[in-house]
């Protein structure tokens, strides 16, 4: 057990000093339906580095329904293990309007160096 820990805190810090957190590749983000019907967000494959340093892979892609009552939200991708504290790397946020959900342009994800 200690030695794996070893191994993954040595990786941890590798990937902040060298890399940094963010988006290594793919991770894109779109959102279907909204105005007048339920809305989807649709997240593709693809690999990041969380604020703690933890590889995320995402090996197929991922869809989830946004409930209706929200007026804003960011869509994140999140390492976790059972005894781990939880991180997220935020990939996009969708805000709504009179004319449905729009992507805050505003918005940029971290990408990693």
């Amino acid at each position: 057990m200690a030695e794996q820990e070893y191994h993954r805190e040595k990786a941890r810090r590798h990937n902040l000093r060298l890399h940094s957190s963010g988006v290594v590749r793919g991770l894109t983000v779109s959102l279907q339906g909204g105005a007048t019907r339920q809305a989807t967000v649709n997240v593709k494959p693809g690999v990041g580095i969380d604020p703690a340093g933890n590889e995320l892979e995402l090996e197929a892609g991922a869809s989830v329904a946004v409930p209706a009552r929200l007026g804003a939200f960011v869509v994140v991708i999140r390492y976790v293990e059972w005894t781990a504290a939880h991180t997220a790397l935020a990939l996009a946020r969708f805000v709504r309007s009179k004319a449905g959900w729009r992507r805050d342009t505003s918005f940029r994800p971290r990408r990693s160096r």
